[in-house]
């Protein structure tokens, strides 16, 4: 008896900012796999766009044990370079980008760029039970504690 089963698709994906526009912050795009070797992975890639005046699809080959290894895989054709990430790499780089955008008065008492005034407050009275010079902290630790409090009092939220 035959069963009729869908396969899941697989994507790889590229990140694209154009340097030109200092407004673009960039973006991914998803890129079908449609073949893996025991060498080589098959994504498709779109070529030009709609000014192009080759605008179409091809096939990439990019080495399998590199992509498997890394979690990333570069193809080069001339000049043009472009790197196919997995989903667990695009992942990780989207968490550390967005890490990356934490003011640093934030993850010094363990918050995130979401956290209120609250918040802050709350971390930073554990802190400074810790790091007050009369319970054995120093004075200019807690110096540098109250300097990321006022910090982080002005960027958290409301």
């Amino acid at each position: 008896m035959k069963t009729d089963t869908v396969q899941p698709i697989e994507f790889l994906y590229t990140w694209f900012q154009d340097h030109d526009d200092w407004a673009d912050i960039g973006r991914w795009y998803a890129h079908i796999i449609t073949k893996r070797t025991s060498k080589l992975v098959f994504v498709q890639y779109k070529v030009g766009g709609y000014l192009s005046t080759y605008p179409g699809v091809e096939n990439l080959r990019l080495r399998r044990d590199e992509l498997e290894e890394k979690g990333e895989a570069y193809w080069s054709h001339g000049t043009l370079v472009r790197c196919f990430y997995t989903e667990e790499k695009k992942n990780r780089i989207e968490l550390h980008q967005q890490q990356r955008n934490i003011p640093e008065c934030l993850t010094f008492f363990g918050l995130t760029k979401e956290a209120t005034k609250d918040d802050v407050k709350r971390a930073y009275h554990e802190a400074a039970l810790k790091s007050h010079p009369d319970t054995g902290g120093t004075h200019e630790g807690f110096l540098k504690l109250q300097e990321h409090f006022q910090t982080a009092l002005r960027v958290a939220r409301p």
